[in-house]
Parts: C-alpha cells; sequence; structure tokens
C-alpha cells in the first residue's frame, strides 16, 4: 500500500513516527575516530551547530550494537539533544558495533571498558591543550541501554576524579549485565 499510494494514510502514519534527522551535513556532522591507544580506535559522530559559540557539550553513548551510520534507537535522542536542546553533541558507538569490532582486535562486552573509553574521550576533548574545550559550557552524558552500563562507570571516573560531568541520563541502562544475559540465554532456548 505504501508502495502504490505513497501519499496515503499508511504512509503518512509511517513518517510521523519515523524520527526525521539529517547527520550528512558535513558542515556541522563529522565521522571522528579516537585513538586511545595503539590497538583501540573508538568511533563517534561529532554534531557541532557553530565552531565559534559555546553550547553546552552532551555524550551520547549508543546501546548495543549502535553504530553511526545507521543511528536507529538513539536518533530520536540525538535529534532532541542537537535540535531540541541546541546543544553541541558527540554520539559514541557501542563496543558492539561493526565498526569496533572490525577495527580492534580486543572485544569486549558491557560497562568497564566502554566506561573507561568514554573517560579517557571526555577528557581528551576537554584538557587545557584541546582547542574544542572553548566550545563548551557544560558537559552532559547521556546513555542508552547497554550504553547506560558504562556510563556508570564514566560517571564514577568523573566524580573521583576531575568532575567535568554536570549531569547523566541513563535510559533504560543495563544494570546486571551477567544475570541479563543468562535470563535471555535461558528464555531464547540457547545454551552457552
Amino acid at each position: 500500500d505504501i508502495e502504490k499510494h505513497p501519499n496515503g494514510l499508511i504512509s503518512e502514519v509511517f513518517q510521523n513516527f519515523a524520527i526525521q534527522f539529517n547527520v550528512s551535513d558535513r558542515e556541522h556532522f563529522r565521522k571522528v575516530w579516537f585513538q586511545l591507544s595503539p590497538t583501540l580506535k573508538v568511533r563517534g559522530l561529532l554534531g557541532v551547530h557553530s565552531w565559534k559559540q559555546a553550547r553546552p557539550f552532551i555524550i551520547l553513548r549508543m546501546g548495543i550494537h549502535g553504530n553511526v551510520d545507521e543511528l536507529l534507537a538513539e536518533r530520536f535522542i540525538a535529534k532532541a539533544i542537537y535540535e531540541d536542546l541546541d546543544a553541541n553533541i558527540l554520539i559514541l558507538e557501542s563496543l558492539t558495533s561493526h565498526a569496533f569490532l572490525s577495527t580492534n582486535q580486543h572485544v569486549s562486552f558491557g560497562g568497564m571498558d566502554e566506561g573507561l573509553q568514554t573517560f579517557l574521550i571526555l577528557n581528551e576533548l576537554t584538557n587545557s591543550q584541546n582547542s574544542f574545550k572553548e566550545l563548551i559550557t557544560k558537559t552532559h552524558l547521556v546513555a542508552l541501554s547497554l550504553g547506560g552500563h558504562g556510563a556508570f562507570v564514566t560517571s564514577i571516573l568523573d566524580q573521583q576524579n576531575n568532575q567535568k560531568i554536570s549531569s547523566v541520563l541513563d535510559l533504560c541502562p543495563l544494570i546486571n549485565l551477567q544475570k541479563t544475559f543468562e535470563k535471555q540465554v535461558e528464555n531464547q532456548g540457547f545454551k552457552a
């Protein structure tokens, strides 16, 4: 029906459910890599309104399989941050994304490594030698699902060190990784 009637009611309903947020504008959005060690690279999408005016800076940590090429589950959050809150944004991919898995030899699942990586990236962007620091009024952290597991770690590291993060928002965070994973495997009938 959508193909036959692209302007019909069903097509309109689907368009209303889809979040329209274009991140292909190279003037404002850039894919970036962070080389955290010789064998560790993390990819993100940096969205900057203006390279001359400071704004709030929000790091968005994606959920399981989250990658900046598709931006599926996190699109509505990214749109709200960038357009509605008028903030600059850094969207960081999950350690389970295709780009991370194909680029790095060490693979981990869950929050410890992801939280440490987010903390290191935050420190790199806000250190005194980095001119990007001048574009930041306050820093915030938002995470979704599996990304929330790492946000807990980032928050603890920040509290114990330099306290650069003004607020943390976890949406549907994964709290107990091992028990959750075991329960999901049990419910699906798979054996590890």
